[in-house]
């Protein structure tokens, strides 16, 4: 009961402020990418997210994607596009 009205009061707010939802658009996953990124770098990537702290994780993180590109660019020209590489911000 509670969630309804809660869902009502969203879609009221929606409605008066005339902002539409935002649709994501979803992508396909490049497999053969995806296996060769698993093989080259899983266990890496499980210790790089061993942690709580935030900047260690993304400082791992950009280690690993700095030694990944490099060594599979050749085989995935759009490696950087396909792994979001420099297309968002923090």
């Amino acid at each position: 009961k509670h969630i309804i009205e809660l869902c009502d009061f969203i879609s009221g707010i929606q409605a008066e402020i005339g902002k539409e939802k935002f649709t994501y658009e979803s992508h396909d996953v490049d497999h053969d990418l995806y296996d060769a990124i698993k093989n080259m770098a899983f266990e890496k990537l499980q210790y790089a997210l061993d942690t709580d702290d935030k900047n260690v994780r993304d400082e791992r993180i950009g280690e690993i994607t700095d030694e990944i590109i490099p060594a599979l660019e050749e085989q995935f020209p759009d490696i950087n596009e396909q792994i979001g590489r420099n297309s968002l911000t923090k």
